[in-house]
């Protein structure tokens, strides 16, 4: 895992294996139509399947930007959770 590496991301993977609110304060959405998105503080930052870029790696966390979505959004996954999450 490299910063500018591209990573389609399964938010249904970890609704599989998580439950609802994640690590870093975003949480995993399913609406009526079976759509699952990640939900940060100003709303939808990510949905099931898209790519998004690596910014930034600390030791704690990976921090995202999906360019997918109708504006570029950044958030954060631990390690585990983008372990869980990425498909290369």
């Amino acid at each position: 895992m490299k910063v500018g590496e591209k990573l389609t991301i399964s938010l249904q993977s970890l609704l599989d294996e998580q439950v609802g609110q994640l690590h870093y304060g975003t949480f995993i959405d399913v609406d009526n139509d079976n759509c699952i998105r990640l939900i940060g503080n100003y709303g939808v930052v990510c949905m099931d399947g898209e790519t998004c870029v690596i910014t930034s790696i600390t030791d704690n966390y990976v921090e995202l930007m999906n360019e997918d979505g109708e504006e570029d959004e950044l958030f954060l996954l631990t390690h585990e959770e983008l372990g869980i999450a990425s498909f290369r």
